[in-house]
């Protein structure tokens, strides 16, 4: 049985945040690594 996720981010500031994605050990940087909010 597969449980899926939801993850919602909600930026309720006037600028945008950039939060960074980063991979597990062993597995390769996620180009760029971010995204805007």
């Amino acid at each position: 049985t597969y449980s899926g996720l939801i993850l919602t981010l909600v930026n309720n500031h006037p600028y945008t945040i950039w939060p960074a994605i980063q991979p597990n050990a062993g597995h390769p940087v996620l180009e760029p690594g971010r995204f805007a909010l």
